[in-house]
């Protein structure tokens, strides 16, 4: 790892290693990426957090899980986490950067949390959890919908709750990255176990939008007398557990107006979801 002043840099601390395989580049990354985990664990204990929410993450560095794989398998993204196996697709030329290694296995220590606990995904369950519901007998998404179910027909009303669901299931994903990016961005400065300070590098410039509604729900929990510390390490836990549980309690009915937010970006991401992770697990089977 490099050393500059007084700062360690992890987002590329191979630089002056070129003989380095990118296999070899990788696993010094995983790591980095564990080190700055252990260091955010750390500052969310300090802030009042569970040390059992976190008795999953030695199972996340496992390099049998992260691969590198040409990028133009990735369509235009610098890696991938299947969400249902928990293995990483990285691009090849981002095998030596600290950034996207430590973004991704946030998102593998989740599904691997939530796995441990056999927490349901559904997207019914999804839909409760954010205030809304899913009901065949009475309303659909209510509030975000409006439109009753007596007003269509009985043979459209399969395909029509189902279109919810998958939207449900990608609006989940997609506040989950606003939750992952900030905690990312979050362990810039904090102290590595080599006493050093933590460079996360990049500026998460692809997670604008998500960052912005994670940035909302802070000054909203801000005002309801939550530190900024503590806000953090909520967020430490919850990026790590992949549990949106305590922090949706939280936020209350203010949460429904940001998740719905998120809807105008699905159709990129549905984009992303077709084909493209079910291709990468078939070259590892």
């Amino acid at each position: 790892m490099s050393v500059d002043g007084n700062s360690v840099t992890q987002e590329n601390p191979l630089k002056a290693e070129p003989s380095l395989t990118p296999t070899e580049k990788l696993n010094r990354q995983i790591e980095a990426s564990r080190e700055a985990v252990n260091a955010l664990v750390a500052f969310s204990l300090a802030n009042g957090e569970e040390k059992s929410k976190f008795d999953h993450l030695d199972q996340v560095w496992d390099p049998f899980y992260f691969s590198l794989v040409p990028d133009k398998d990735l369509v235009g993204r610098a890696a991938v986490t299947d969400l249902k196996e928990g293995f990483i697709f990285i691009g090849e030329n981002r095998a030596d950067n600290f950034h996207t290694v430590f973004h991704e296995s946030i998102h593998r220590a989740a599904f691997l949390k939530r796995k441990k606990e056999g927490r349901a995904a559904s997207p019914d369950v999804i839909a409760g959890l954010y205030g809304f519901t899913i009901n065949a007998d009475d309303k659909s998404v209510e509030p975000l919908d409006q439109k009753s179910l007596a007003e269509i027909s009985e043979q459209a009303r399969p395909a029509y709750l189902e279109n919810w669901r998958q939207q449900i299931r990608l609006i989940n994903e997609l506040f989950e990255e606003g939750v992952t990016e900030w905690v990312v961005q979050r362990a810039n400065g904090l102290t590595a176990v080599n006493g050093k300070p933590i460079v996360v590098g990049e500026d998460g410039g692809g997670y604008s939008v998500h960052l912005d509604l994670i940035d909302a729900i802070r000054q909203y929990l801000e005002g309801k007398k939550m530190s900024k510390d503590q806000f953090d390490a909520l967020l430490i836990e919850t990026a790590l557990t992949g549990d949106m549980t305590s922090m949706v309690q939280k936020m209350g009915e203010n949460t429904l107006y940001l998740v719905s937010e998120l809807i105008p970006i699905l159709a990129d991401f549905v984009e992303y979801r077709k084909g493209v992770v079910s291709k990468l697990i078939s070259s590892k089977k």
